[in-house]
């Protein structure tokens, strides 16, 4: 199964880096993890800081300038109003109440810190993962789960933003 794994994970990489060099790349990283003991989702996202800064303008917003001196008093709030309404979760059947924690920038990139409380068990999750769309076709949204000691994968784009993925328990 490790071999396996690392042998998806390998050829994901090299067609990545084939398609960089090919072409204009716009990708986002997302983790959902399954905190049992916390009856909690933790859910990370990874953003290129200046596409994320795009996108806020792009709602109408004067440029946040993240992660710089100079960064918007309401960067937090712009970043948590973006995320919050182009990522969403249906957890077992519900809609998923998603709480903003922070944000924080590690060179170029913006990672966004969300959670979901109060949730006892995972059998199936919708996810909804639009982020950046709106702004390059060419968008790629990868989501990384871990859930019950199992690890799954979604690649979502603009004609398949929303899928599921079903977990034993």
């Amino acid at each position: 199964m490790k071999r396996l794994r690392l042998i998806f994970i390998g050829s994901c990489l090299v067609a990545l880096f084939g398609q960089l060099f090919a072409h204009e790349f716009y990708v986002s990283v997302s983790s959902v993890k399954f905190l049992p003991e916390e009856k909690r989702l933790q859910i990370k996202i990874r953003t290129f800081t200046n596409d994320l800064e795009d996108a806020i303008v792009n709602r109408g917003h004067e440029r946040p300038d993240l992660d710089k001196n100079s960064e918007h008093d309401k960067s937090v709030e712009l970043i948590s109003d973006y995320v919050r309404t182009h990522f969403a979760l249906n957890i077992d059947g519900e809609v998923a109440e998603i709480e903003f924690l922070e944000r924080y920038y590690d060179a170029d990139v913006t990672w966004s810190i969300l959670q979901v409380s109060g949730v006892a068990a995972v059998k199936k999750v919708q996810v909804e993962n639009k982020i950046l769309m709106e702004m390059f076709d060419a968008q790629t949204n990868i989501v990384r789960f871990d859930v019950n000691d199992e690890k799954k994968f979604l690649n979502l784009t603009k004609k398949l933003p929303r899928d599921v993925v079903v977990f034993e328990e």
